[in-house]
Order: structure tokens, then C-alpha cells, then sequence
């Protein structure tokens, strides 16, 4: 007779007895792979106008009505209301953010009350749904926007199964993703560029080649939108220093990847967490 696997049974056992916030019918072979699904669909949405209370893209949404809907499909307990969004899963610190993880902010007269929501996309961006300022509905914005950081509350990871998430991410899945500073298509890890892309900057420029860790790193070609270019060596984001003392000074360097100017628009975001929408 066969012996059974006793550690498939504890493994059944502990995901029959997993925590409620944590995802109940999972498919996915990687927390990475789940993080980088959850901003596709977020991502999906984008355009989406403002509605107080919306939850759907045809009938709109405000902010948590926005995060409620990305993150039904992938965490089903995850509630709607205001006070039970800002509790779920665990408090981080900004520092410690990653694609997927929730950002909190006070939008209103009182700088420790919660009343806005954000879903942090890497590359410094987070989407969400807005209902003032130079664009509304749902946008990415800078997290180093004047409006934003000075506004910022707290940060939450929503916790997942770990004991149903057990594989690595696999190598070589390719996704197009729309950070703050550009659209970005090409392999990641940890939800950031990782590996071959291409970067296509707001400014125009546009990078090709590798990335570690979302920085330009390794072989690649950078092409400004004036026109000059570098194909050669990159690290840590920047022409490689030993590239730049090789090179011919007869031929003007990029720019590279210059920081787009933050938007100076500090006017006011109305909360949008109804209470009533408690549940």
C-alpha cells in the first residue's frame, strides 16, 4: 500500500482553514504572478469616469468602489466600506510598498482621517479613482505629486494564502503596464520592470533593453525625443560610467530619463468613503 503524503494533507488542510482575507479559489501559481494580474485589471479600467459609490466600469467608480472591484476576483471577503478597507490585511510602512499593496490618504480637513484610496502599480505610480483636479475618474498619478505626498496617510498589503502560492514566478511572461512616467511592456518581478522591455516615457524618449529591479540596467539603447541616442551600457538607471568614458565626444549624449515635473495642482479631493456603505 502506498503511504500517503503527509505534507499534501497538511497543505489541504491548512488551505481549507485559511484566514478570511485571504483568497478562497486561487489559480495562479505565484504571489508575483497574482500581483502583476491584479494591476492588469486594474489597469483595464483606466478612462473610467468618476461616480460617488460607483463599483462598476459601466456605472463608474469612486475610489474604494474601484479597489472593491479590482480586488473582488482575486479576494472575494474584501469588504466595501471605508473604516474595513483601511483594517484589511496588514499595515506597512511606505518604504516597504509594492505593486498590489494599498495606499491611504487624507483628502479632507482632518490630516488623520482616511478618505481616499489608491492601488500602488510600481515605478513610483499608484491608479485610482479621482473626483477633482486637472483629470478625473481613473487615472496613474506620480506618488511624489505635490497634492498626493503631502496627503499621504498609510499603506496596507493585502494578505493572501501562502500555503496555495508555492511555485515561482515563470520566466519570460511579458506585460504592458501604464506607470506615471510612461508605458512600459516587457518581463518583471515583484510587479516592477525585470529583465527585456521597452519604455516608452511621457516625454517622448523611449529606452529598449534590460532592466533589473525597475531601473535600466545592463545592455540597451535610449533614444530622446530630440533625436540624440546611446546604445551601450546602463546602470543603476544612468549611462554606465565607464560607458561615458569611452565615449565620443563628437556625438551629443541623452538626457536619460529625465524627471517628469510634477503636477502643481493642489486643489481640493472631496472624501468619497461613505459610511453608509458599510457592510
Amino acid at each position: 500500500m502506498k503511504k500517503p503524503n503527509f505534507t499534501l494533507i497538511v497543505l489541504g488542510i491548512l488551505a481549507l482553514t485559511s484566514p478570511l482575507n485571504a483568497i478562497t479559489d486561487i489559480k495562479y501559481t505565484s504571489l508575483v504572478t497574482l500581483q502583476a494580474d491584479i494591476i492588469q485589471a486594474s489597469m483595464s479600467n483606466l478612462g473610467v469616469r468618476y461616480v460617488y459609490t460607483g463599483v462598476s466600469p459601466s456605472g463608474g467608480f469612486d475610489c474604494s468602489g474601484f479597489i472593491y472591484y479590482v480586488y473582488k476576483q482575486f479576494a472575494p471577503d474584501i469588504p466595501r466600506g471605508s473604516k474595513s478597507l483601511a483594517m484589511y490585511g496588514k499595515a506597512i510602512s511606505k518604504s516597504q510598498i509594492r505593486p498590489g499593496d494599498l495606499l491611504f490618504y487624507a483628502t479632507g480637513s482632518n490630516p488623520k482621517e482616511i478618505s481616499h484610496v489608491a492601488l500602488y502599480i510600481g515605478q513610483n505610480s499608484v491608479i485610482h479613482a479621482t473626483s477633482a483636479g486637472p483629470k478625473t475618474g481613473i487615472i496613474v498619478t506620480d506618488l511624489d505629486e505635490r497634492y498626493w505626498k503631502a496627503r499621504f496617510h498609510s499603506a496596507r498589503r493585502v494578505v493572501f494564502d501562502e500555503h496555495l502560492v508555492v511555485q515561482q514566478e515563470k520566466k519570460g511572461e511579458v506585460y504592458k503596464i501604464r506607470y506615471a512616467n510612461g508605458v512600459y511592456e516587457g518581463t518583471t518581478l515583484n510587479g516592477e520592470p525585470h529583465g527585456k522591455g521597452k519604455m516608452i516615457l511621457k516625454n517622448g524618449d523611449v529606452y529598449e533593453g534590460n532592466f533589473s529591479e525597475g531601473v535600466f540596467q545592463g545592455a540597451g539603447k535610449y533614444v530622446s525625443s530630440s533625436g540624440t541616442s546611446f546604445e551601450g551600457l546602463f546602470e543603476k538607471g544612468a549611462i554606465s560610467p565607464k560607458a561615458l568614458k569611452t565615449h565620443n565626444s563628437k556625438n551629443p549624449l541623452p538626457k536619460v530619463a529625465p524627471k517628469q515635473p510634477s503636477s502643481l495642482w493642489d486643489n481640493y479631493v472631496g472624501p468619497d468613503f461613505p459610511e453608509d456603505w458599510e457592510r
